[in-house]
């Protein structure tokens, strides 16, 4: 009777840490679909259609998983990982386009220091 009760017990508990893990995964997928829809809203004049597309197409495909129940957690954490990867394109558009204008605005700087130290070279003369 005590060993029967052991083995309901031990496959209780795997079947409990199966929902947690299932129900953690999903919050998880919320949590990343209202993230990428609040920096979709935000940062739509900086990004390109192409990225912005991607995206939505990714949350979809997070939403279908999310809301089947015969999901597994692998693969609602695959959708999730392929949503983040396509959210860090926001950030690589804005972030690198910064970066390119500071470089672009640093070699502009530079030459028109070039072009002052020429001027007053001649000036000098």
């Amino acid at each position: 009777e005590i060993k029967r009760m052991q083995d309901e017990a031990e496959q209780m508990a795997d079947q409990d840490k199966t929902k947690r893990e299932t129900a953690e995964q999903k919050n998880t997928a919320d949590n990343l679909i209202f993230q990428a829809e609040s920096q979709i809203d935000e940062f739509k004049d900086k990004i390109t259609q192409e990225t912005k597309d991607n995206i939505e197409e990714q949350m979809q495909n997070v939403r279908q998983l999310r809301s089947n129940d015969n999901t597994s957690v692998e693969d609602l954490k695959e959708g999730c990982e392929k949503l983040t990867k396509a959210l860090s394109q926001i950030g690589e558009q804005i972030y690198g386009g910064q970066s390119n204008e500071q470089e672009n605005n640093q070699e502009n700087q530079s030459e028109e220091q070039s072009n002052d130290s020429s001027n007053q070279d001649v000036e000098g003369e």
